[in-house]
């Protein structure tokens, strides 16, 4: 069977392993169900022998491919998925004795599967000190193929030319570390727990160390071998006897404890780093795994591994993992955080908006907290992001959260995350909150005046000590955030109401911004229409889409929604105003409604108010009917006579006479809604009755 499955007790995260070949399926599938078997759900496929259903593979959170050259083998496997990892692989440590017994000089063929992975495994073989061999890399479809007697293959031994007599198999390359790093963020299991992998990784070296141990003080290659092989391993390595002396002593823990090489070996730890405990490991022959210890001042995070006769102890400093934890988040982080205006985004021409811009860049370049106020759609997050492209954290993610969109029981866990079993539902692994995500860069915090009293205090402790504590947790976090909060309300009045602490908007309001409303700027309004009209079709201007009486309407309009309803306004006209000008008819009703109104400057609006008011109930309808009829035939330019009006109305359900209908066409005539003609044009509706239509309508429904 060439499939397997793994399936858990509890509902989490599900990773697919797509690889070349059931030996590699095999090797690689063992690894990752070592490393995350108890946290993530896997399954893993050869291609070779996929099945058919295997397209569902868009269910998963992660697909990891074992290669690069499987993309063009799997139909359903696109270029770009968000969800796809491509494996870095890594030679298997513990297989590395095998080549202690190829004579030095000797010329040797590296076998495996393709051109890039052949030259590459030759790179990493000499960069692990095996110099002293003459590698040559090969391939399938390679001509002419070298004529030697020992090859080196990672499991590929199929490939090897059938000429060869010494064939030296170190097994599957394994998933490296930093991909396995980088699965773990991509799962969202990235925490202190997670740093046993260095461990894991590690134990191959060890189980060197033991196979060889017995040959330290006879072969001198094998101590160069060894040093060169624990000195491209991140942690700082010290191998002891049984006694704690120092055998191995790598450059990574010589640079982290600054001691001198030369002095070291056959010295005790107790003498050299008298705070590291390694009685208790070498007594009981137990692993101690991921301890905090403090040496030297700083904190370390400590392996201690027992071997056959002495152990091994692995140091890395727990501030290493936190850079590598950020870098790592933030590659992934950034897909989806990410400022996507700058300043030259904000198209004005009003002095009032450009002063603004102005002060926006000065306050951009200090760390200060930021408060912009402004109406809805005044673009608020466009400042934000803007401020944030133009500040010295521009290279660091930049987390939008609207507080008011998530539900106030889940803002807090979403804003400072929270671990694993902190309430019914929480994430198996637990979850990085907003402020974590933004670290180093910005969080804007859209709609600050709807967040509750108790998320109010902890948001203030973050801003006073720059930390944070997840929810369900006692542990602090540190976090480097630029905060910058929005909102469209009066938060000065919620303080006197009691719903705002006074002490937290002094905390945000260091540099306040206050953004306009577009009414204030009458200057702007047909600019920015031109603007958003030259996006959708740049051969046309705003004075030949618009009729002058439209434009004059759109100047003296209060735009409650502001840039954002006038975007939308030029965007829907644009899409259903085809091939001629925009007249009044042709606006939405907001700004019909407001043309209606007797204030507005505008002929006819008057006659429309009165109208509305003085008709009532079954009159409505009988009117917006008989315009509704005559709007269908002005289409045309042709009006309707008195006769057909009765006929057609009656048809509809009306019980309408010639001479009912004769009085409604006077009112409607007499106010200018139609023309009546003599003869067989009749009536026709005029651009005054299709706004009075639309009213119409618009109260009815």
């Amino acid at each position: 069977m060439t499939t397997q499955r793994v399936e858990h007790k509890y509902k989490g995260k599900n990773l697919l392993l797509l690889t070349k070949g059931e030996h590699n399926r095999r090797i690689l599938a063992a690894q990752l169900e070592n490393l995350i078997g108890d946290k993530v759900g896997i399954t893993s496929f050869c291609i070779d022998t996929m099945p058919v259903n295997a397209h569902k593979v868009i269910d998963h959170d992660l697909v990891v491919v074992s290669s690069q050259s499987l993309l063009g083998r799997v139909p359903f496997l696109e270029p770009g998925l968000e969800n796809v990892l491509i494996a870095r692989r890594s030679i298997n440590y513990s297989q590395i004795y095998k080549l202690l017994s190829i004579r030095s000089g000797t010329k040797v063929m590296v076998v495996n599967d393709q051109r890039e992975t052949a030259e590459e495994l030759v790179s990493l073989l000499y960069s692990l000190g095996f110099k002293n061999l003459r590698l040559v890399p090969v391939y399938p479809g390679l001509s002419p193929v070298p004529e030697v007697d020992t090859a080196i293959t990672p499991a590929e031994p199929d490939s090897v030319p059938s000429e060869v007599k010494n064939v030296v198999d170190i097994g599957v390359r394994t998933i490296d570390l930093s991909t396995m790093m980088e699965i773990l963020v991509r799962l969202d299991l990235l925490d202190n727990s997670a740093n046993r992998l260095s461990a894991r990784y590690i134990s191959d070296v060890i189980e060197i160390s033991g196979k060889l141990s017995t040959s330290f003080n006879e072969i001198e290659d094998l101590n160069d071998l060894m040093e060169t092989i624990i000195n491209n391993i991140g942690d700082g390595i010290i191998a002891v006897d049984a006694e704690g002396r120092i055998q191995i002593f790598n450059e990574a823990i010589r640079a982290q404890l600054d001691l001198d090489a030369s002095v070291v070996r056959g010295k005790k730890v107790a003498d050299l780093i008298p705070t590291l405990e390694i009685g208790n490991t070498l007594a009981s022959g137990k692993k101690e795994l991921n301890t905090i210890e403090k040496h030297f001042g700083q904190e370390y995070i400590v392996n201690k591994i027992p071997l056959n006769s002495g152990m091994v102890v692995s140091l890395n400093k727990l501030g290493d993992f936190r850079k590598l934890e950020h870098k790592l988040r933030a590659d992934v982080i950034k897909k989806g955080h990410v400022a996507k205006y700058n300043f030259d985004d904000i198209k004005t021409r009003s002095p009032q908006a450009i002063e603004l811009i102005n002060k926006g860049k000065k306050i951009a370049q200090n760390n200060a907290n930021l408060l912009i106020i402004g109406e809805t759609g005044t673009g608020k997050e466009l400042f934000a992001g803007a401020v944030h492209n133009y500040s010295p954290r521009a290279e660091g993610p930049f987390v939008a959260v609207n507080c008011a969109a998530l539900p106030r029981d889940l803002l807090e866990s979403e804003l400072f995350g929270y671990e694993e079993g902190a309430f019914t539902g929480a994430r198996k692994g637990g979850k990085a909150g907003f402020f974590e995500q933004a670290h180093t860069g910005t969080i804007f915090l859209d709609e600050i005046g709807d967040i509750s009293l108790d998320v109010q205090m902890r948001l203030l402790r973050v801003l006073q000590e720059r930390e944070v504590i997840r929810v369900g947790s006692e542990n602090i976090i540190p976090v480097d955030v630029r905060v910058i909060a929005a909102t469209n309300r009066d938060l000065k009045q919620m303080i006197e109401d009691g719903f705002f602490r006074e002490d937290l908007y002094y905390r945000l309001n260091a540099f306040p911004l206050y953004i306009p409303p577009l009414r204030q700027r009458k200057g702007d309004i047909l600019f920015l229409a031109e603007t958003f009209l030259e996006r959708l079709d740049s051969s046309l201007d705003i004075n030949s889409f618009l009729a002058t009486e439209v434009a004059d309407l759109f100047v003296q309009y209060s735009w409650p929604g502001n840039v954002r309803e006038l975007q939308n306004t030029i965007e829907s006209l644009w899409y259903t105003v085809e091939g001629r000008q925009v007249e009044i008819q042709d606006l939405p009703v907001d700004l019909l409604n407001f043309y209606s109104k007797p204030t507005a400057t505008k002929g006819g609006a008057s006659e429309i108010s009165d109208f509305l008011r003085a008709i009532k109930g079954q009159e409505l309808e009988e009117y917006a009917a008989i315009l509704r009829l005559l709007a269908q035939r002005r289409r045309g330019s042709i009006g309707m006579g008195r006769t057909s009006l009765t006929q057609q109305l009656n048809r509809s359900g009306f019980a309408e006479t010639p001479e009912t209908v004769r009085r409604k066409l006077d009112v409607l005539a007499q106010r200018g809604f139609i023309e009546v003609h003599q003869g067989r044009k009749g009536s026709v509706i005029t651009q005054k009755g299709l706004i009075m239509l639309r009213a119409l309508e618009g109260k009815i429904n």
